[in-house]
């Protein structure tokens, strides 16, 4: 029984030695994928010395490369020794040494870097600024505006370091804008026209140069105000804008409706003219009683009736007494008229400036009617 207790634990530590010596190859492998970016910026770590120490640029390569050397042939080894679990921890101190030393003096360098990384050892400016829209932002050196937006640039000096940190912010309801304890404004701001920008700190204007002012409740309250009123304003605008936009779409609803019934019609118009021009194929009058008018009209002294442009009267043909139909219009027409039976009789289609005998008597038509085709 005690044996195989110890068989379990031998095998849980040779599994965990085993898993911290693959996490421990891991490392490394990550370490060497990410050698050029490691190089990079040492080489910017060591930009430190050139400015402000004066350092040859081969100087600097050559102790970059020795650092690398270093990281490859001692860091790296020391590192697997110390997590290899195979080493016993008497052998682990050494390479634990070295690797706390080596990152510190990373860590030496990096703090170096940053520290002062606006002058060199003289005091002189290594670094401009210019203003970007709410905020000073690094520009080359050389420049004297800003590439984008135009602003000066300006050197960084130990007098003027501290004007760079300024912001323009927004404010809300949430905004300290006074100290709670002794009531210092921590915002100032600067008023053009109707608009208020609101700084995080004292000093000028980055644009117009005129110094900024504290905040008072008064400037506060106003502000609100104003953009409770521009809100409203610009809610008034959008419903305007959505009636506008919504007459708009009745209106070209209207006249697509429109549209579609004068298209209706036309096309309705087309379709009895071809109608009509079938059946006057397929029924033409005889010859010998049809004759063109051209519009004329008879005397006053005949026994004509008119119904619009339509004459009718009296007219004897082959002996037998009838009546006549005379459409003086370009047009043709419909003739409908009334027998003493009850019953209506019709011509169907009168071409225009055409006529027509009916052998009916005058005198037993009644209520001729005319109405025009189309």
């Amino acid at each position: 029984m005690n044996n195989v207790k110890k068989n379990i634990i031998k095998g849980i530590l040779l599994f965990l030695k085993v898993a911290l010596l693959l996490i421990t190859l891991g490392i490394i492998v990550f370490l060497l994928l990410q050698a050029f970016e490691v190089i990079h910026s040492w080489s910017y770590f060591f930009g430190y010395f050139q400015v402000h120490f004066n350092w040859n640029i081969w100087l600097i390569k050559i102790i970059s490369l020795v650092t690398v050397f270093i990281f490859a042939f001692y860091i790296l080894p020391s590192i697997y020794k110390l997590f290899n679990p195979l080493k016993p921890l008497s052998k682990k101190r050494i390479p634990a040494f070295i690797i706390v030393c080596f990152f510190c003096f990373l860590w030496f360098i990096t703090y170096l870097s940053v520290k002062d990384q606006y002058f060199d050892r003289e005091g002189k400016g290594l670094v401009k600024k210019a203003w970007a829209i709410d905020h000073y932002e690094n520009v080359p050196l050389k420049s004297t505006v800003h590439p984008i937006y135009g602003t000066p640039a300006i050197l960084v000096t130990p007098e003027n370091i501290s004007i760079f940190s300024m912001k323009k912010i927004n404010v809300d309801e949430n905004t300290v804008f006074f100290s709670p304890v002794d009531g210092t404004p921590f915002v100032y701001y600067y008023t053009t026209g109707s608009k208020v920008d609101f700084f995080n700190s004292k000093g000028r204007h980055p644009q117009y140069g005129e110094e900024l002012l504290p905040v008072t409740p008064d400037i506060i309250k106003s502000y609100f105000q104003q953009v409770e009123a521009d809100k409203k304003q610009a809610e008034a605008e959008e419903t305007e804008l959505m009636r506008q936009q919504e007459i708009e779409r009745i209106q070209q609803e209207e006249e697509s409706r429109q549209l579609k019934l004068q298209n209706e019609k036309i096309s309705s118009l087309l379709l009895k003219i071809q109608e009509m021009e079938k059946q006057k194929e397929s029924n033409p009058a005889p010859s010998s009683t049809q004759r063109k008018t051209n519009n004329t009209q008879p005397s006053k002294s005949s026994a004509s009736r008119w119904i619009g442009n339509v004459e009718y009267y009296p007219e004897v043909l082959g002996g037998t007494g009838g009546v006549r139909f005379v459409n003086h219009n370009d047009y043709p027409v419909r003739i409908l008229w009334n027998l003493p039976n009850g019953y209506e009789e019709d011509l169907r289609y009168l071409g225009g400036n055409q006529d027509f005998w009916t052998n009916y008597h005058i005198s037993i038509i009644s209520n001729v009617r005319v109405s025009q085709t189309w």
